[in-house]
């Protein structure tokens, strides 16, 4: 499997595209994700007759750098994301396709949806939030130490960025969250309630860092959600 650089406006967007299949399917990492990280075990699952399967490293994660990651304007990064996601696949010549989305990548997803419901076909999601309320907000609070995170989570992360890199944009993504808590809380609300297409939204039963209530806020407000 190949990865390589895609420009997309000023951005160099890393990707992998791997299968030949007629259903065309766009993975989205989460918070501080790559594809090797959030969809490499993945992957080797798909049936690559049916499916061909884009994986990106969203802007100033992974290996689509420089520059570094934009956490301005708290949401808004989520916004971004949807929009270079969608440049992107023009850009691969692939006009209508299915969305993967994983924790922020769930976000990003349901933005895209909302927005180009002529390109996007169906959308999964998993580990999404809904809104940041003050429980997720002190539960963030106290990972604001990354020696809090376990080896297991840390050890992946302080290979694809380094020591210095990491705390940067883990300090970022924990300020991001702040900053959606002081602004109401809500990340996708109202591209949320004006999808259309179907939706299936995937919740762990053992999830001890997700609650089901955000599960629960999809389905309660994706018009055609499962």
């Amino acid at each position: 499997m190949v990865q390589w650089k895609q420009k997309v406006g000023d951005l160099d967007i890393n990707l992998e595209q791997v299968g030949a299949g007629p259903h065309v399917i766009l993975c989205l990492p989460g918070g501080l994700g790559f594809i090797e990280k959030d969809f490499g075990p993945i992957l080797e699952h798909f049936d690559l007759t049916k499916f061909t399967v884009v994986v990106w490293d969203p802007p100033g994660y992974g290996k689509s750098r420089p520059p570094n990651r934009d956490f301005s304007g708290g949401a808004q990064m989520y916004t971004r994301d949807a929009l270079c996601a969608s440049h992107l696949m023009r850009s691969l010549g692939h006009r209508r396709y299915s969305l993967l989305g994983w924790d922020g990548g769930a976000n990003t997803a349901c933005i895209m949806a909302s927005n180009h419901p002529d390109h996007v076909i169906k959308v999964v999601i998993w580990g999404g939030h809904s809104i940041f309320d003050q429980v997720d907000l002190r539960q963030y609070q106290t990972m604001d130490d990354l020696d809090n995170l376990s080896e297991e989570a840390k050890q992946p992360l302080v290979a694809a960025y380094g020591d210095e890199y990491l705390q940067e944009i883990w300090a970022g993504l924990n300020q991001s969250y702040r900053d959606i808590s002081a602004a109401g809380g809500h990340i996708c609300r109202n591209e949320a309630e004006q999808i259309t297409c179907p939706t299936l939204i995937l919740h762990g039963a053992d999830d001890k860092t997700m609650p089901r209530a955000h599960a629960m806020w999809f389905k309660n407000h994706i018009a055609n959600a499962e």
